[in-house]
């Protein structure tokens, strides 16, 4: 498998999915497209799958059902 090198002063992490280096603050895997996190449609803060309220703004966000995306 070959790894994307780190864009230097970008803090990344591993896809827990693909293990291919992502950007921390991702919301998706670019490469498998397994979402980890969504965006408050008030505050744009990332947000954690099955939250219902946003935890910044308490804006009610609904729990969407936790699934990957992959086609």
């Amino acid at each position: 498998m070959l790894l994307e090198p780190p864009v230097e002063g970008i803090p990344t992490r591993p896809c827990p999915t693909c293990g291919r280096e992502i950007e921390q603050e991702f919301i998706l895997c670019p490469y498998c497209r397994t979402q980890f996190a969504r965006r408050c449609t008030s505050c744009d803060r990332s947000l954690r799958l099955g939250w219902g309220v946003c935890p910044y703004c308490a804006t009610e966000v609904g729990a969407p059902a936790l699934a990957r995306t992959g086609r």
